[in-house]
């Protein structure tokens, strides 16, 4: 974690799929107090259901978001991969939205890259800020604002560039 906040950035979101159910409310709590250390805000993944965790949003999966029938409360962000999930976001009124994948990923070799012309006309189609995910580095930051992005959203974009 000390790679990201390196990085700069300022938001995270908590991911914890791989840990045991009795231990993410201890890793939660130890993030969290990092976070709040370094003035960077830290949402929490509506997959991850945490008794009492007071953080300050919630990003929404893109399976969570088409079931969401109200904003949830605090920051809130959402995945989204095509114009539907896009509209979806700015109608429950998202603080912003994450768009992916952009360009091909190791993480997803079976997923569709929208590329940047796709990723321009969908998120001018929408009024709510978008970030940029998949398959991007650090150096693709310029290209995601000409295209319409608010910036980049990655887990390897910031912790590979600082590794190399």
């Amino acid at each position: 974690m000390s790679a990201v906040l390196q990085a700069g950035v300022s938001l995270i979101q908590l991911r914890l799929k791989s840990l045991p159910i009795e231990s993410r409310q201890a890793v939660a709590e130890q993030v969290l107090v990092i976070c709040q250390q370094r003035s960077v805000k830290l949402l929490l993944n509506s997959d991850l259901q945490l008794a009492d965790f007071q953080c300050d949003g919630v990003h929404l999966s893109s399976r969570t978001l088409q079931t969401c029938q109200q904003r949830p409360k605090g920051l809130v962000g959402a995945s989204c991969h095509n114009l539907d999930e896009l509209r979806l976001a700015e109608k429950l009124a998202l603080d912003f939205a994450v768009l992916a994948p952009i360009q091909p990923t190791t993480t997803h070799p079976d997923a569709h890259p929208l590329g940047w012309q796709q990723m321009q006309a969908l998120i001018e189609q929408v009024n709510l800020p978008v970030y940029a995910l998949g398959g991007l580095r650090l150096d693709d930051l310029e290209l995601a604002l000409a295209n319409g992005a608010q910036g980049l959203a990655g887990i390897s974009t910031f912790l590979m560039e600082k590794s190399q």
